[in-house]
């Protein structure tokens, strides 16, 4: 939650700024069909916040080939940024508004995402929210991912804020616990087409969409 000691806002990027856990889903389905891999597309489902470090292992223990995992990763990035340029791929439901309000209000904005930054740039470049963002940080800036909390970490270092001084928005568990390990009070905008929230923590606020940052600011400074 928002107090009136925060300065900095940090976001996730995959399912909570940017609709990408449909095209992820997508671009794994095609892939694994393209290769003629079977992985239950529930399984691909639980893949939501994970790194690339965790589907990678799973991907290993199907195939137990690295070059077919590598050509796996190869046809769904060629898919994720088909649907880039052909603009199936947009931001989610009052994305730029949250980061407008934070911009109007006088606050900082933190990236804290999974994804790789070539990837990632990309992509919020494309959609017009990159510039929003004054500390982005990826997962090529750390050393572990989410759920450990070093992608939160290292934007409050680079920001020179404390951890109280922060919110979070995070779609995904995974996400959510990465940034309560790092002691930032969290939101969680869960995306209810992949995310079931029952394993949500109560000290954890849950909201529907992006438009509560907004609300949130508003009341915060009226």
């Amino acid at each position: 939650m928002i107090s009136d000691k925060t300065e900095l806002l940090i976001f996730d990027m995959d399912g909570l700024l940017v609709d990408t856990e449909r095209v992820y889903l997508e671009g794994w389905l095609y892939a694994l069909n393209k290769q003629q891999v079977a992985i239950a597309e529930a399984v691909v489902k639980s893949w939501v916040g994970k790194s690339f470090h965790d589907t990678h292992a799973y991907l290993m223990q199907v195939c137990h080939e690295e070059a077919l995992c590598a050509r796996i990763r190869k046809d769904r990035e060629q898919y994720i940024y088909q649907c880039l340029e052909n603009g199936t791929l947009s931001a989610m439901p009052y994305a730029r508004d949250a980061l407008q309000a934070a911009r109007e209000y006088g606050y900082r904005t933190g990236l804290a995402t999974s994804s790789l930054k070539k990837r990632s740039t990309a992509i919020l470049a494309h959609l017009g929210l990159l510039s929003y963002l004054d500390i982005p940080v990826f997962a090529d800036d750390v050393t572990k991912l989410k759920p450990h909390p070093d992608l939160y970490l290292e934007v409050l270092r680079r920001a020179q804020v404390p951890c109280e001084h922060a919110a979070a928005f995070e779609d995904s568990l995974t996400g959510v616990q990465a940034a309560v390990a790092a002691g930032i009070q969290t939101v969680r905008i869960p995306d209810h087409r992949f995310i079931d929230v029952e394993d949500t923590a109560s000290d954890v606020v849950c909201a529907e969409n992006l438009s509560c940052v907004r609300a949130m600011l508003e009341q915060l400074n009226t």
